[in-house]
């Protein structure tokens, strides 16, 4: 995930790519629990943890996915800047990981100055 600018208003799904190898061999990890946890700085000693969910395009990236927003169902976050872990639970190992890249929520006037400047509308995560 490279840095991902959204509105405060937003509602949207962020997306990691994760890569599963057990043994030597690439595996589908759409059958574990996958959570995440949104945090200002790196200390996670306080985060809360969100169940996500997955996504397998095309070419069989699977994607961990969290909805982001002001839906009921979405974590919301006021604006500011987030690293994003994700968490994938399996037996026994609990591995946790940061994605590259930063979740960037702004207010509307923010988020059209930003786009502005970066020359693009992309929501590529």
């Amino acid at each position: 995930m490279s840095n991902l600018v959204i509105n405060t208003a937003s509602v949207e799904y962020v997306k990691v790519p994760v890569d599963v190898v057990k043994d030597g061999v690439v595996y589908d990890p759409t059958s574990m629990v996958v959570t995440f946890a949104f945090v200002a700085g790196h200390d996670l000693t306080d985060a809360t943890w969100t169940t996500g969910g997955w996504e397998t395009d095309d070419a069989g990236q699977h994607w961990a996915r969290c909805l982001v927003g002001t839906d009921t169902n979405g974590v919301i976050l006021a604006a500011g800047k987030y690293n994003v872990y994700v968490r994938v639970d399996d037996n026994p190992e609990d591995p946790v990981r940061v994605a590259a890249g930063q979740l960037v929520v702004q207010g509307s006037a923010s988020v059209a100055r930003a786009l502005s400047a970066a020359g693009s509308a992309s929501l590529t995560a």
